[in-house]
């Protein structure tokens, strides 16, 4: 991969507004000779770069930095570090200091500045169109570490000096695999707890407005092997308490196309603290394809498909209240808030139903998921969600229900009264103990929303050929059932 674009506000005045490649620089052969030993990275970064490898190339800039050059390239044969010339006009003082970059093996340079920052950065290759309303610039991405201040010593034409105390300028890694062979661009979004100008991950000079929007950045891979390697860099306005989430697009008919975009989060997972490298994996198959949001002239406009599936003509997956990822067994010792029985709620019961809760202290008196256990929202960000109880029943009253097959699949086509729009409801059946059942004759669906008379359960909305009923009759919160998301406030 070719360098990562990123904010390196350390060396931000010695950088200038121009690019070049190291082919373009004005090189004469050293009369002196370099006595330079190089340390290994950070231990931080041992986690995905155990040691130097053949081709590595560190960029070395003397003190004081008038230019964008680097004043001499070290590259690592395997073995040992080569010094290659010194730039023309570099002039070497009895002692000093300079500043060294490793930017990933082969990388090119090229540098840009802005008003509050600078980067090193390539062109981006290509744009991935964002609903037709826009265009990102697709970038490649690799591991960068610097060394700032390293102190050299210059007698009788020999250069020493120790290159030491690495600090890391990419702190998150993402690894895809099990991916189809293809092209794709990944966006990073984050999300914390302030916004600024340039919050988030970047890798162009540019960022979203401070009005709420998550900064983000694309990188570009092509995957021969089912596997892709990225790397970021975050600005001084992401916290550790940002939540990570991730748009894999596919580069479909020449060109990469939003409305194809899957989507993933890590749920609970956040960043670890500046200058820590973090190191995520992500399946394929853990990306969900992000749904539009049908108008049916109600409170809240209603989802395409289920989660977890890509289109209408699939199940999507099973998911327990308040669980963000589908599983194989469902049983009250392995739900996230039992404490092994149906009556031992750790959350969500209300205050008069003492006997349901197992938790610290008295019931928490929650009723519906709270977004951070609402998978609807941690999947796909923004205003997804879980429905509510009365959002069910609110569907239920102002459609029109037809049982019938779509792409395959029996289930209602849900024609909206108002707007005559409509959405499509598979039976997709349900998860209990260790079996799945009911694929085509019955279907049951989440609602964020408990029953308080016994809140080992929560309110589902279920259908078969017949008109359907909200429920809540041996409807445990540690059943899987489909999720049907909705978006609005």
């Amino acid at each position: 991969m070719n360098i990562l674009h990123f904010s390196w506000l350390a060396l931000a005045p010695a950088l200038l507004l121009f690019a070049c490649g190291r082919e373009e620089l004005p090189l004469e052969e050293p009369a002196i000779k370099f006595n330079l030993t190089v340390a290994d990275l950070d231990p931080a970064s041992r986690s995905v770069k155990t040691g130097w490898e053949s081709g590595d190339v560190l960029y070395l800039w003397f003190a004081p930095v008038t230019q964008a050059q680097p004043d001499l390239t070290l590259t690592f044969d395997g073995k040992d570090w080569k010094a290659g010339s010194l730039r023309k006009g570099c002039e070497l003082s009895a002692k000093g200091t300079f500043q060294v970059l490793y930017s990933g093996p082969d990388g090119l340079m090229a540098t840009g500045s802005s008003s509050r920052s600078a980067f090193l950065f390539q062109n981006p290759k290509e744009s991935v169109t964002q609903d037709g309303k826009g265009s990102g610039d697709v970038y490649d991405s690799s591991l960068q570490a610097f060394c700032q201040n390293v102190g050299y010593q210059f007698a009788d034409d020999v250069l020493t000096a120790a290159i030491d105390g690495w600090k890391l300028l990419t702190d998150f890694q993402i690894t895809l695999t099990d991916i189809p062979k293809g092209e794709y661009a990944l966006l990073c979004t984050t999300k914390g707890n302030y916004v600024t100008v340039q919050e988030g991950f970047l890798l162009d000079s540019s960022s979203l407005s401070a009005s709420g929007q998550d900064a983000s950045h694309y990188a570009h891979g092509e995957s021969t092997h089912g596997e892709a390697v990225f790397y970021y860099a975050r600005t001084n306005g992401t916290d550790a308490s940002s939540v990570i989430s991730l748009t894999l697009i596919p580069k479909k008919s020449g060109a990469y196309l939003y409305s194809n975009a899957l989507t993933y989060s890590p749920g609970e997972k956040k960043l670890k603290p500046a200058g820590t490298l973090q190191a995520v994996t992500v399946p394929y198959s853990k990306f969900i394809k992000t749904p539009e949001a049908v108008d049916m002239g109600l409170s809240v406009k209603w989802s395409t498909f289920n989660l977890g599936a890509a289109f209408e003509g699939e199940y999507g997956y099973h998911y327990c209240y308040g669980e963000l990822e589908p599983k194989e067994e469902h049983y009250w010792d392995n739900y996230r808030f039992s404490a092994g029985q149906y009556n031992e709620m750790t959350k969500y019961c209300p205050k008069d139903q003492e006997k349901f809760w197992a938790g610290s202290g008295e019931p928490d008196g929650k009723t519906v998921l709270d977004l951070e256990d609402d998978v609807a929202n941690v999947k796909l960000g923004g205003k997804w969600r879980i429905p509510t109880e009365n959002e069910w029943r609110e569907l239920i009253a102002n459609c029109e229900w037809a049982y019938g097959q779509k792409n395959g699949l029996n289930g209602f086509t849900v024609t909206s009264k108002k707007t005559g729009k409509s959405i499509f409801l598979p039976l997709a059946g349900h998860s209990f103990s260790s079996t799945q059942s009911g694929f085509g004759s019955a279907g049951y669906y989440q609602s964020s929303t408990l029953y308080t008379e016994m809140p080992s359960n929560n309110w589902v909305m279920y259908c078969n050929s017949s008109v359907p009923t909200m429920t809540y009759d041996y409807i445990y919160r540690c059943y899987g059932f489909s999720v049907r998301p909705v978006f609005g406030d």
